[in-house]
């Protein structure tokens, strides 16, 4: 090695160990992360759909409330919550929560508590005349094995309720 380079020798290793310093702080970072804050998502859909099949006489329309996993691992799906939140409610904090029971007995109904794997889904039913839909809720969802609620969108449950509202009584 050169003499004139010697002066330069504790500034690169002085530069390899942040280097290598800034490496581990990142992979730190990301284990806390992957373990704490990186969970499965669902997508969530809801609305009133037509169900076409070849041993019914005619279509039958249901509710549908629909999720995917997408990843990174299993979840347990467990219940369905109900929330009534309009701007006023949010801004004195007084919303209110409620639990619903899907239609069990139903055969396209679907189980609950389910375990769906990354890329599977669930479907679940009720009839389009279900009280929930008269009341004034705001949002409904989902809640996963980490405790989470999945809401669909707002938008997706005021269509439906517009849709079963003009629907046909027969």
């Amino acid at each position: 090695m050169p003499k004139e380079w010697l002066p330069f020798v504790p500034v690169g290793a002085l530069a390899i160990s942040i280097l290598a310093l800034l490496v581990s702080a990142a992979n730190v970072g990301w284990s806390i992360y992957k373990e704490l804050a990186l969970r499965g998502r669902l997508r969530v859909m809801f609305g009133l759909k037509r169900i076409h099949q070849a041993n019914l006489p005619e279509p039958l329309t249901r509710l549908v409330f629909s999720v995917v996993n997408h990843g990174p691992g299993k979840l347990k799906i467990t219940m369905f919550h109900l929330k009534a939140a309009p701007m006023w409610r949010r801004l004195l904090r007084r919303t209110r929560r409620a639990a619903l029971m899907h239609e069990y007995d139903h055969p396209y109904g679907g189980k609950l508590p389910l375990t769906i794997d990354v890329g599977e889904g669930a479907d679940f039913t009720w009839s389009p005349d279900t009280q929930f839909l008269r009341e004034y809720w705001t949002h409904v969802g989902i809640i996963d094995s980490f405790g989470r609620v999945h809401w669909c969108r707002a938008k997706e449950l005021r269509e439906a309720k517009r849709d079963a509202k003009n629907l046909d009584p027969a």
